[in-house]
């Protein structure tokens, strides 16, 4: 996309912003941008968000409205959103949802009438710290988990699990936020979303371990432990890197994956626990599919 510079009065030269990009983030006269110089480049942005922040929904004219259709209202970027109903179950799904979505209150509510509104405006320029906080849940999950196993300390798995809420609702807010603003660099925003999209999977397939191996009473498999205790270690991997790249540990990654690839299905074709194992093989290719997404974020 190219501009002509337009002269306006005695030392004054102006450009116009591309119209697809005004009305994208609803732009009017005497809105600040922010404007940062590196080298021969200018970088124009805003704060505020893309597209249109406030729904008003009819439940009944949708067959109904769950507490899903709300997160995916959320996720989506919508600021304030209107529900009527008839039946009050719809509210007590809404009432219900409101905690996993990070700002989000019910500011207004009648006998068939619910209002809910983002007041989290503050929290928006956190992507960053809520990212390293979904890192850090998971590696809280994949340590605890392979601790209580090869402890025996199966009880412990159903508190465990409850990191994965914690998870949900911490990735919920970044695809939000990369719904309404993007990624810090724009031409990386789908990969962004494909990458903490993976990370909210991985928090599943922990939970699918321990929801499979809390009222467990027989010793786990030592391979499978081996296994395990190594997947953890790749994850430790992605996390290490994604703070600090390093080409060598690049290598080593893709070398592990194979590696960890190749044990997992030759214990798939000789044990009995193929559940587990599979929630074994899915997280190995979760782990890969999110260092997928960041190597494609980082690669210019």
């Amino acid at each position: 996309m190219k501009r002509k510079i337009v002269k306006q009065g005695a030392a004054t030269m102006t450009i116009s912003l591309p119209a697809t990009w005004i009305k994208k983030f609803n732009l009017k006269v005497g809105d600040e941008l922010d404007i940062d110089e590196t080298g021969n480049k200018i970088e124009i942005s805003t704060e505020k968000a893309m597209g249109e922040t406030k729904a008003e929904i009819d439940a009944e004219k949708l067959g109904d409205f769950t507490k899903t259709d709300l997160s995916h209202l959320y996720i989506a970027g919508y600021d304030e959103i209107t529900i009527n109903f008839k039946d009050k179950e719809v509210l007590r799904q809404m009432q219900e949802r409101i905690p996993d979505c990070i700002g989000y209150e019910i500011i207004d509510q009648s006998e068939n009438k619910v209002t809910i509104k983002s007041i989290s405006s503050a929290l928006e320029g956190e992507f960053d710290n809520i990212l390293r906080k979904v890192f850090l849940i998971l590696k809280e999950m994949a340590d605890k988990i392979y601790e209580s196993l090869k402890n025996k300390e199966f009880q412990r798995l159903k508190q465990i699990k409850e990191l994965e809420t914690i998870n949900n609702k911490f990735t919920s807010f970044l695809l939000r936020l990369l719904n309404k603003k993007g990624y810090k660099k724009a031409n990386r925003t789908l990969q962004a979303y494909d990458m903490i999209q993976n990370l909210e999977r991985l928090a599943d397939e922990y939970k699918y371990l321990c929801d499979n191996l809390a009222d467990s009473k027989k010793p786990i498999d030592k391979t499978f432990l081996d296994i395990l205790k190594q997947t953890n270690g790749y994850y430790n991997m992605l996390y290490e890197i994604h703070y600090k790249f390093d080409p060598e540990k690049k290598k080593l990654m893709s070398k592990t994956f194979k590696e960890l690839n190749k044990k997992s299905n030759e214990l798939l074709i000789k044990n009995k626990e193929t559940i587990l194992i599979h929630h074994l093989i899915a997280l190995i290719e979760k782990i890969r599919n999110t260092s997928g997404s960041f190597f494609a974020i980082i690669t210019d």
